[in-house]
């Protein structure tokens, strides 16, 4: 059984999960915060009956609920069991394989969840994530082509451009930076017939 500032570790195959078990000091007969209530949905104590009042003392209701000077962990007098698991933390990169995170905590008063696991012990879960299989990489651009025939055929008018993003190709949703066609003014040296 872990004691305070020990951690264990275990890694079942494949990869996901990963154990962390961290044991907080257990309660005996110190003097708590005693309250009404232990919320199940937010883990919260609710209904506050006072400071100083002995665990034993507050845990003779099973319903009641307790924190210890100094923290915010709520605790309910029921026999302690497993909270239910967090939700998975963000992975820990947005492209290729990176990690995350969940937690559970032992959760009770006079005795142990299962595995010999004292109240306050929080378990933590770690799992290979991938959001994308591979990361974006930027492409290059060809050279440019030739310039096109100016837009008129009299006076004054515009010409474009275009390179291709294919030296290399980009990957993964990856981009050429810049523009793909530029223009430029152009003059045919021709008058305009008037109507």
């Amino acid at each position: 059984m872990p004691t305070p500032a020990q951690a264990s570790w275990l890694l079942p195959l494949p990869l996901p999960p990963l154990l962390l078990l961290l044991t907080l000091s257990a309660t005996g007969s110190d003097a708590v915060h005693c309250f009404t209530q232990y919320e199940e949905s937010s883990g919260k104590c609710k209904g506050s009956l006072g400071n100083g009042v002995g665990v034993e003392d507050c845990c003779l209701n099973t319903a009641y609920a307790f924190q210890e000077p100094g923290s915010n962990l709520c605790q309910p007098c029921r026999s302690p069991q497993w909270s239910p698991w967090s939700r998975w933390n963000p992975c820990s990169v947005t492209c290729t394989e990176g990690s995350q995170l969940r937690h559970r905590r032992c959760i009770g008063w006079g005795g142990e969840c299962p595995e010999k696991v004292q109240p306050g012990t929080l378990e933590w879960q770690l799992q290979a994530c991938e959001d994308k299989p591979c990361c974006p990489e930027i492409g290059g651009w060809s050279n440019w082509g030739p310039w096109m025939p100016c837009s008129v055929t009299c006076s004054k008018g515009t010409r474009t451009r275009q390179r291709t993003c294919d030296q290399p190709i980009p990957k993964c949703g990856g981009q050429c930076p810049g523009e793909a066609q530029e223009s430029e003014a152009c003059d045919t040296k021709q008058v305009c017939p008037s109507e």
